[in-house]
């Protein structure tokens, strides 16, 4: 790995990337404008349009790259995981979002606000949100099959949904509770909802 002191600068579009992710984790997608961007970073509006033309383009650069990194660091950590603790890194995955200054998670924040972000925006939450439910149900299909989950009759794309939304839905109560322990006991229950009994 590079020394960070001869790392080399941050590009023009990364730094708009991380503005445009920081004003939609904390306002949503309709909440900030090229404007406010521009005067976050210190920048003209005009640059911004150089790189991306339209609110749609960066909003969805924006989404493609955050589920692009939440993959790779997803599957890196859950690599050498058993399946059950596979779940466990997954939900502390989302409690260090929501621990680093209260972010909750991009796409939650995108389609929270409904129609609100155009269908490339959407399209790109809606592939995310498919993936992960994939990945998840996998976990829960092999936890079952190495009896390590005890899923009853749900089918584990069913237990993958749940647990997919109420970690959504914990990181909203949390961020808006300002208490991330909040967040703990919901995380917790959800994967102790799956948890088989030791014999």
């Amino acid at each position: 790995m590079t020394h960070a002191s001869v790392e080399s600068p941050l590009s023009t579009r990364d730094v708009i990337l991380d503005s445009a992710q920081d004003f939609i984790q904390s306002f949503g997608y309709v909440g900030f404008s090229y404007r406010d961007v521009a005067a976050a970073i210190g920048i003209r509006a005009p640059t911004i349009h150089y790189y991306f033309p339209t609110k749609a383009d960066l909003g969805r650069a924006v989404a493609e790259r955050y589920g692009a990194r939440f993959r790779a660091v997803r599957d890196e950590a859950c690599a050498a995981a058993s399946p059950t603790k596979a779940l466990e890194i997954y939900a502390q995955l989302f409690r260090e979002s929501l621990a680093n200054r209260d972010r909750v998670c991009l796409f939650g924040m995108l389609m929270a606000g409904g129609k609100g972000a155009p269908d490339g925006v959407q399209e790109a939450a809606i592939a995310f949100f498919d993936e992960n439910i994939d990945w998840l149900a996998a976990r829960f299909d092999e936890a079952r099959a190495a009896r390590d989950a005890d899923l009853g009759s749900v089918p584990p794309r069913h237990a993958a949904k749940m647990f997919f939304a109420g970690l959504e839905g914990a990181m909203v109560v949390a961020n808006a509770s300002r208490r991330l322990a909040d967040f703990d006991d919901a995380a917790g229950a959800l994967l102790g909802m799956w948890k088989r009994a030791p014999l």
